[in-house]
């Protein structure tokens, strides 16, 4: 192999090794992205959640005192807020309250929903179902982020 023949295949694995540098710094650069936007993502849940935790114990007080004052209804800053009366049956007293429904003329009211945990679904399809996906079924990848138990891939 003569000089310029050489040369050429070392600079040839210089450029891919400065390629491969290249797409690793790209590829670190977007993982890195990503692990801020997901730790912001979850900040920011965090910090809704506190502060939704801190408006349903406000609620009460405020309901309170608009009791106190003989009001269900005032406005104040461009906001409107009022008493409103809200009702849930918990999910073991269903069939007892869909009884109750049924004799009391109401079982209109009761709607049969169907349906498959979207878990369910995606592990069905992605362990115990071979063959062709069915056209009414979507499939798409997404990234998966765990976080590390040790701080070495940060």
């Amino acid at each position: 192999m003569d000089k310029n023949e050489r040369l050429n295949e070392l600079q040839s694995m210089f450029d891919k090794i400065e390629e491969k540098l290249q797409k690793d710094s790209i590829i670190g650069d977007l993982l890195e992205s990503h692990r801020k936007l997901k730790d912001l993502a979850t900040e920011a849940k965090v910090l809704s959640e506190a502060a939704n935790n801190k408006i349903k114990a406000l609620n009460p007080k405020i309901i309170d005192e608009l009791k106190k004052l003989g009001i269900e209804k005032t406005e104040k800053e461009g906001y409107s807020y009022s008493i409103k009366k809200r009702y849930n049956v918990k999910k073991e007293n269903e069939e007892t309250y869909f009884n109750w429904l049924k004799e009391n003329g109401h079982g209109g009211m009761i709607k049969e929903v169907m349906s498959v945990h979207a878990k369910t679904t995606e592990s069905f399809f992605s362990k115990d179902y071979e063959g062709d996906l069915p056209e009414f079924v979507n499939r798409w990848e997404d990234l998966s982020r765990i976080k590390q138990s040790n701080n070495k891939s940060k």
